[in-house]
């Protein structure tokens, strides 16, 4: 759970494009974080 304290509660860019790419870029990470963490299934 480190991984979205990484990222802090606010955002820092005030434009609204660069928000959004912000917040995309932020959810690709822990995507990422929890992929590593997460279990394979091997058929």
């Amino acid at each position: 759970m480190n991984c979205p304290k990484l990222f802090g509660e606010s955002l820092i860019s005030r434009d609204p494009a660069h928000q959004t790419a912000e917040i995309h870029a932020s959810i690709a990470i822990m995507n990422r974080c929890t992929a590593f963490g997460r279990a394979g299934a091997v058929a």
